[in-house]
């Protein structure tokens, strides 16, 4: 996905196409227990970043011979968790067809060509990975107000491009356009506006 900015309006039209339900679970599911910095709005920037809050399959690698990025297709569900990295729990998740949030396609796993996990899995799957994210940056010397973003970024750059990121003073440096978790911050801001002008959304 491109790193353009999103307006008041795009936004709006993310979380409204995501829908009511799914844009007020991130919130119960991510803000439950004590603040960590990732709240309900963070990861719904971070779905908006990688797939405009869109249950589909995506993911891209850098290819230096031509200077762009090609697209991949390993990358599942509106979080987009990376095969590469998480078959065995793609494999254990029901799957739905891309481009739907259901019914569950008999037989098929997230795991599958066309196929994506459910919402509900996507988000608790993604918290638990942040939360790892967090429990690795603190044993790693990251500040504890710092912890949120480094999650943030680990997610889209891994725990060792976060790591040497913070290490060299630039977190996003080994993110994709290096603004990851900058778009993912100033978008956090834009979903808050409109969550509390649109007061039924907010939990």
């Amino acid at each position: 996905m491109t790193a353009g900015d999103l307006s008041y309006d795009e936004v709006g039209n993310c979380l409204r196409k995501c829908g009511y339900y799914r844009v007020r679970r991130a919130q119960t599911v991510c803000n439950s227990g004590p603040p960590d910095g990732i709240s309900g709005a963070t990861m719904l920037a971070l779905g908006m970043r990688e797939t405009r809050l869109k249950n589909v399959n995506g993911g891209a690698r850098w290819d230096s011979s031509s200077g762009t990025w090609v697209q991949t297709k390993t990358d599942k569900g509106v979080f987009q968790i990376a095969s590469e990295y998480h078959m065995a729990d793609l494999r254990r998740m029901l799957g739905v067809d891309e481009g739907t949030w259901g019914p569950v396609v008999e037989q098929a796993t997230a795991l599958d060509d066309n196929y994506c996990p459910r919402y509900e899995e996507s988000l608790q799957f993604t918290l638990m990975l942040m939360h790892e994210h967090q429990a690795f940056a603190m044993d790693s010397g990251i500040s504890e107000d710092e912890l949120g973003r480094f999650a943030v970024v680990a997610h889209n750059a891994g725990l060792g491009g976060a790591l040497r990121g913070y290490r060299e003073g630039e977190p996003d440096r080994y993110t994709a356009y290096q603004n990851y978790s900058q778009w993912v911050l100033r978008h956090r801001t834009i979903i808050n506006r409109w969550l509390n002008d649109h007061l039924k959304w907010r939990v």
